[in-house]
């Protein structure tokens, strides 16, 4: 398990997840930062899961097709 910590911007959020959890293994942490939002972290679950904490915040472990609808949510906040 790795430590490593990456960051997604709201620029081509809607795939970034996907691509990211692909590219990750178990462990590794990804921060997404919005404007006027706190910050989110994800970090590699195995199974197709990941923990989504918002700052300051408990996390809960969710598959990966709702951190999808999840993030569909967040972005339509932003608009």
């Amino acid at each position: 398990m790795s430590a490593q910590r990456s960051q997604l911007t709201t620029a081509n959020l809607a795939d970034a997840i996907d691509t990211w959890y692909a590219a990750t293994t178990d462990g590794d942490t990804v921060v997404i930062t919005l404007p006027d939002t706190p910050a989110i972290y994800l970090t590699h679950q195995p199974h197709q899961q990941l923990r989504w904490r918002t700052s300051g915040r408990k996390g809960l472990t969710i598959p990966l097709t709702d951190a999808r609808e999840r993030r569909a949510m967040v972005l339509g906040s932003q608009r």
